[in-house]
């Protein structure tokens, strides 16, 4: 039930500490214009409000104690149950974001720590962190939540996937998980073809520690495969497709390049220095 009542001559009601107050107050515009008829939240209220238009006119309403007006089922509904997404932007860079713990077509748009707008994918789409794309070839999943401590920004594979799993990562936290559509998996950029791709995430897994800046070749993988640190952590891993090797900068043809495996490589060439300027 909505709570309901009238302030005192001189006072108005604070969407924010729930109380007539004098002053200063949060105080929407009471007008409809431009918005549909239905139930909208109220700006700046911490989720405790909304309003609903009505052929144009605007009835505010406040949600019971412990309950909190979510943005995605357009009702109040208890703390416990619910995210308030009004305070999903802070700290966010302008832009899109996915929303943890939420349908994965829903996505954020961000504008100076403020929420914008709660927005869905079309029908049959999902977000991926970025865009909308088609869920047949992505697939939204909760599980096997990775690790996002001193990662770059962008999407990496979940160790234990076998490289179907994979995660995106935002200023080191976790943005959202994902699984490729079966007989793809994920190549560091995208969902492909498994026979246009070796996955390795579980064997040989590369050691940082005490390592300077670079790219560095995995042991017995044949020079097929490297990894690159910053920091003393590995940021990323990957393989070349084919028969190709990686010769220290990028995967070359074999005629090109003859592997001596165990080799540590450290590069101070320009596509590590992209590389990190890029991080």
């Amino acid at each position: 039930m909505d709570e309901g009542g009238w302030c005192g001559e001189g006072s108005a009601w604070d969407i924010n500490t729930r109380s007539c107050t004098s002053g200063d107050v949060s105080c929407s515009p009471p007008s409809c214009w431009g918005l549909p008829n239905g139930p909208h939240p109220t700006p700046a209220s911490s989720c405790n409000g909304y309003f609903t238009c009505s052929n144009g006119v605007r009835t505010d309403h406040v949600c019971p104690y412990q309950m909190i007006y979510d943005y995605y089922y357009k009702k109040c509904l208890p703390i416990s149950s619910s995210v308030c997404y009004e305070q999903a932007c802070g700290g966010r860079i302008n832009g899109l974001h996915s929303v943890p713990n939420a349908p994965c077509q829903v996505y954020l748009r961000c504008f100076n720590g403020a929420l914008i707008s709660l927005e869905s994918c079309p029908r049959n789409h999902i977000f991926d962190g970025q865009k909308c794309v088609v869920s047949e070839k992505f697939s939204c999943w909760g599980g096997g939540r990775g690790n996002c401590q001193g990662r770059r920004d962008g999407y990496h594979t979940i160790p234990t996937s076998e490289c179907h799993s994979y995660f995106l990562c935002r200023h080191q936290q976790l943005i959202q998980s994902f699984r490729c559509s079966p007989g793809l998996i994920f190549n560091g950029k995208e969902c492909v073809q498994n026979d246009n791709f070796v996955c390795n995430s579980q064997a040989n897994i590369p050691d940082c520690t005490n390592k300077i800046n670079g790219f560095y070749t995995v042991e017995r993988t044949s020079c097929k495969s490297f990894y690159f640190c910053q920091s003393g952590k590995k940021l990323s891993e990957h393989t070349c497709p084919g028969n190709n090797m990686f010769n220290g900068e990028q995967c070359v043809d074999p005629v090109l390049y003859q592997c001596s495996d165990f080799e540590r490589v450290q590069q101070q060439s320009n596509l590590t220095n992209r590389f990190i300027s890029s991080s």
